[in-house]
Order: structure tokens, then C-alpha cells, then sequence
């Protein structure tokens, strides 16, 4: 059975927790030995692979709910996936009374995101388990967001920091998530068309005012 977290960040609020404890508090190791408790039984196959690019929808979705995004692409080429979005992007604020930055709970954290969507029931029919999902079972994963006049850029591969949350200088008016499957969880990676098709054509369905593209390189 799933674990549930109504609102993490509150977890930490009230424990005080650091960066050092976020990994046993978010769980992503039991995720990456048992993902078929999250992803569900196909995991290993191209459902597997959709479903994680299916986290990376989160805030798009909730962008879209709340009429701030307006597009949605994906590009595939090889064994990385691409997606990009408009809107607000993915927050960056400090969790009060610590010193980390929700965009970083977000990946780390199971379930994180779960804390900053302002439509819940709607976001998380795209993505049940989370972006901690997606970092845990990626054997890379890169996201920069615009806030303000920068754009934030970091690196996490298996559910671990890479490369600290900075801003980059750059300005740019989309969020960018890439990541690369983790070949020791789903051995080949391979997505395919028609199923990711499939997944964007339901984003138009339940959102119609974000228009998709996808493109395989």
C-alpha cells in the first residue's frame, strides 16, 4: 500500500529537519527497491517509463488549472526525456524555519510536491507518486525554473543532490525538466510514441487550454 503524506514540508517545519535527513524521511530508497509499489507492476516495461514522464506534468497541470500555462512539450531522443512548460514554474521559496528550498524537497521528497499544488485531486491524477519518483528512479535528472529575473537550475540522480539549487543568471520564460531512466531499474529504455502520444493527448482532454507537441529525435 502506498504510504500517504498529507503535507510533508509541514514534517519538516515542525522537526526541523536539514538536508541530511531528507533522505530517510522521503523514503526514496524503498521507492527504488520496490517501484512497482509506486509506478504499478509495468514498471520495467514503456508504461513504466511514460508514468515517470507523467510526474514531470505536475505543475504544468496545476499552471494550466489555474489558467497560468498555456504549453506543454516533450521531446525524446534516445533514452532522455525532455519536458518543457510556461507558467509559474516550479517555486524555489526557503521552507520556513529551515534553510531548503521547496523546488529541491519537490525531487527528493516522496510525495513533495504535494505541498505546493493549488489543485490537489486534479495534479495528482497525473502524478500520484510524485517528482521524487522520477529523481529516484532516474539515473540523471536536471530541472531549471524561471523566478523573478533568473532562472534556477539543479542536478539530482537517484533521489540524491547533485549539484545544489543556484541561480544560473540565464533568463528564460519556460521550466525545463530532463531526465534519463535509470538502466538498472528498467533495464532497456525505450519509450514509446504511441503511449506518450496517448498521455498528452489526455492532458488536452482534461486541460484544453495547454496545447502539447511532442517530438521524437
Amino acid at each position: 500500500m502506498r504510504e500517504k503524506i498529507d503535507d510533508p514540508f509541514a514534517v519538516i517545519q515542525q522537526q526541523g529537519l536539514g538536508s541530511s535527513e531528507i533522505e530517510v524521511l522521503g523514503s526514496l530508497e524503498a521507492l527504488r527497491l520496490r517501484p512497482e509499489w509506486y509506478i504499478g507492476p509495468g514498471y520495467a516495461s514503456s508504461e513504466g517509463l511514460t508514468i515517470l514522464l507523467q510526474q514531470t506534468f505536475c505543475m504544468a497541470i496545476d499552471g494550466g488549472l489555474s489558467g497560468e500555462t498555456s504549453a506543454l512539450s516533450v521531446t525524446i531522443d534516445g533514452d532522455k526525456a525532455t519536458v518543457q512548460f510556461d507558467g509559474p514554474g516550479i517555486p524555489i521559496e526557503l521552507v520556513p524555519n529551515t534553510q531548503l528550498r521547496e523546488a529541491t524537497l519537490m525531487f527528493t521528497l516522496h510525495c513533495g510536491c504535494r505541498a505546493v499544488r493549488e489543485h490537489p485531486p486534479a495534479a495528482e491524477k497525473y502524478c500520484a507518486p510524485g517528482l521524487a519518483a522520477t529523481s529516484a528512479l532516474s539515473s540523471s535528472l536536471r530541472f531549471s525554473t524561471p523566478s523573478g529575473s533568473q532562472t534556477w537550475s539543479q542536478e539530482i540522480a537517484r533521489g540524491k543532490v547533485v549539484t545544489e539549487l543556484v541561480a544560473t543568471g540565464a533568463i528564460s520564460t519556460l521550466t525545463e525538466i530532463s531526465f534519463v531512466p535509470d538502466r538498472e531499474i528498467f533495464g532497456e529504455v525505450r519509450f514509446d510514441r504511441d503511449s506518450v502520444a496517448a498521455l498528452l493527448a489526455r492532458v488536452n482532454s482534461d486541460v484544453p487550454r495547454i496545447k502539447t507537441s511532442l517530438r521524437f529525435v
